[in-house]
């Protein structure tokens, strides 16, 4: 078959700690999400464009003490096709009203900024349909980090109620197999309120006319730049000169 779901864990599976960062900061989740990967009794996968899949419960990776799910997946090592794994729920999920925003914890598999050959990138795709029964193909993102990162995307303008029907994960043709993590998938309206903050020293040096002075608009200076010039420091080492002299150089 070329897609399996396997809803036990794996006996021989070693566990994975937490990120450190987060046992230092002792941080929680803040929310309940509305998405679980640690049960996956239900679920379905359908494959096309080459594509093969495995999605297991899985301790090898873990971000809230909790098994997350381990997709294993591959393609048919063709570059111009467009294999597409498409994980279904057993019933979709509501959004809450209001959601304008969704959470994905993901444990990926590559650096964007390497981009390497080998582990061509994967989207995630949200399958959205909203109150008028239109259906709305939300990208998240592209794995662009090789351990756990939360993803985050606005949502688009849509009539609630609001249903995700399936995930899908796009890309990946390479013939080699590959893993990335699943742990959760949250919705909620996020409250933007505007930045307060005392006015901070006013800038060194005169402005350009028309430029702005942003939020240096305080009572006080700042030390530097020590002169209208700005680029040179000042110079406390000695007796020194300056001189500036031109050149005229032929050819290359």
């Amino acid at each position: 078959m070329s897609q399996i779901i396997l809803p036990e864990l794996d006996p021989n599976e070693k566990p994975g700690e937490r990120p450190y960062e987060m046992v230092w900061a002792k941080r929680t989740e803040p929310a309940p999400p509305h998405v679980r990967f640690d049960d996956l009794r239900g679920w379905t996968m359908q494959v096309s464009g080459g594509a093969q899949a495995t999605l297991q419960v899985s301790r090898a990776q873990n971000v809230w003490e909790r098994p997350v799910a381990r997709l294993r997946y591959r393609g048919d090592g063709k570059a111009t096709s467009q294999p597409r794994i498409v994980i279904t729920f057993p019933q979709p999920i509501a959004l809450p009203d209001g959601a304008d925003s969704v959470d994905v914890w993901l444990y990926g598999n590559r650096w964007d900024w390497v981009n390497p050959p080998g582990t061509p990138p994967v989207s995630i795709i949200l399958h959205l349909r909203d109150g008028d029964g239109s259906a709305h193909n939300l990208t998240v993102d592209r794995v662009r980090w090789e351990e756990w990162w939360l993803m985050h995307r606005r949502l688009p303008a849509m009539r609630f109620p609001v249903r995700l029907e399936s995930l899908e994960v796009a890309g990946g043709w390479q013939a080699e197999w590959r893993e990335i993590f699943f742990d959760s998938i949250r919705f909620y309206r996020e409250e933007l309120p505007p930045l307060q903050f005392a006015p901070r020293p006013q800038r060194n040096l005169t402005l350009f006319e028309g430029q702005s002075p942003g939020a240096n608009t305080g009572a006080t200076k700042l030390p530097f730049p020590t002169r209208e010039e700005t680029i040179l420091p000042m110079h406390f080492g000695g007796a020194f000169r300056t001189t500036v002299s031109g050149s005229q150089q032929k050819g290359y």
